[in-house]
């Protein structure tokens, strides 16, 4: 499952997206350091949960689209390794945006199913249109950005039960061999942003 995340290339993925009727999943958002901090998890379950984040999110599942999706900004997640060692990991910004993606994955649910009906239609019409002018969903790769890897843009929203937005602003990112960003708003939040899994 990690050979077939990194190749995507993706920060996720779940043992359901290819083919395995397990509740297992495998999360690695460090990209400078590719499998160090690789986490194999089986039978994921979210502890606890505080605040929201917007985050824009994409998916090896749903073929060429992103969407901002409201998560749980911090979550407490517990698990099982596959060496049988009970975990609880705690995780903010896009690790909490991922764990969440993946365990929807495990439900049966993708990140479509948390927009807008009308973004949800739109996005089904594109597909409709795809596969009348003959276009292979399972073979199609998106036109690439330029020199960069890829460029996206992040509109993040953090807050807390009992605090206002402790950020507001636009991030936008640079993907390929490194990660650079330019921030507008109130505070500048360090974090790294890959392709979303």
């Amino acid at each position: 499952m990690a050979e077939t995340m990194y190749a995507a290339p993706g920060v996720g993925l779940a043992a359901p997206q290819v083919g395995i009727g397990e509740r297992m999943i495998v999360v690695d958002v460090d990209a400078e350091n590719p499998g160090k901090h690789l986490l194999k998890l089986i039978n994921p379950v979210i502890a606890e949960r505080e605040g929201t984040i917007l985050w824009e999110e994409g998916c090896l599942s749903v073929v060429d689209y992103t969407a901002e999706v409201r998560r749980s900004a911090w979550i407490l997640l517990k698990a099982w390794t596959v060496d049988q060692q009970e975990v609880a990991i705690e995780g903010d910004g896009l690790l909490a945006v991922a764990l969440q993606h993946e365990l929807d994955h495990l439900d049966g649910k993708l990140f479509i199913d948390r927009i807008s009906a009308l973004k949800r239609d739109s996005y089904k019409r594109r597909v409709r249109r795809m596969i009348r002018e003959g276009i292979d969903l399972d073979t199609y790769k998106p036109e690439s950005v330029e020199d960069e890897a890829s460029v996206g843009t992040q509109r993040t929203r953090i807050t807390t039960k009992d605090t206002k937005p402790s950020f507001t602003g636009r991030l936008r990112v640079l993907c390929g061999a490194s990660c650079s960003f330019v921030v507008s708003g109130r505070h500048a939040l360090p974090r790294r942003l890959l392709r979303h899994a």
